[in-house]
């Protein structure tokens, strides 16, 4: 096994996402691929990959960040503004002060921490599993809360690593520092 810097893998994504300078090419898409690939990269214990099944209507994609611990997207909602949503995937994540609740996919466990109900809903909610925690960061006007909160959960699904192995296998490669 060989150790690679962190400075040589976040320029092996970077050099990966250039070429993807509009949002709709970074958009994680729920379907195998280099994007998708390039999120489980960035935490290679992880067994899930956050991705986006369907955009809800009002809802679109911000932006992407990944380095060689973790990867980050936002949402913009126009009920709820700008970066109304961070959808975070994480090698551990701390569930300590969290409730847990019904997870939405197996295989996960799910906690939730709410840091505001009014005037505006925000908190967090947690999906942890094998090797890895999806972190889903929210505030939204009191309002549409209940809807703005499902439908954030129901666009992010979470994909099977394994189904991506043939496209990290050659990214598994980077060169030793």
């Amino acid at each position: 096994m060989t150790t690679r810097s962190p400075a040589v893998v976040a320029a092996v994504l970077a050099a990966a996402m250039v070429g993807c300078a509009g949002a709709e090419a970074a958009v994680p898409e729920c379907e195998p691929g280099r994007r998708l690939a390039i999120l489980a990269q960035s935490v290679p214990t992880a067994s899930l990959v956050p991705c986006l099944e369907s955009m809800p209507a009002g809802w679109s994609f911000a932006a992407l960040d990944v380095d060689s611990q973790r990867s980050r997207f936002w949402l913009d909602s126009d009920r709820a503004g700008l970066r109304a949503a961070e959808i975070e995937l994480s090698a551990t994540c701390d569930v300590s002060d969290g409730t847990q609740g019904e997870p939405e996919e197996d295989g996960t466990d799910r906690y939730q921490r709410l840091s505001s109900l009014s005037p505006r809903f925000a908190g967090t909610t947690y999906d942890v599993f094998d090797g890895g925690c999806v972190i889903y960061r929210y505030d939204f006007a009191s309002g549409p809360h209940i809807t703005l909160y499902q439908e954030l959960h129901d666009a992010v699904t979470l994909f099977p690593r394994e189904d991506l192995e043939p496209l990290t296998t050659g990214l598994d490669r980077l060169p030793a520092s």
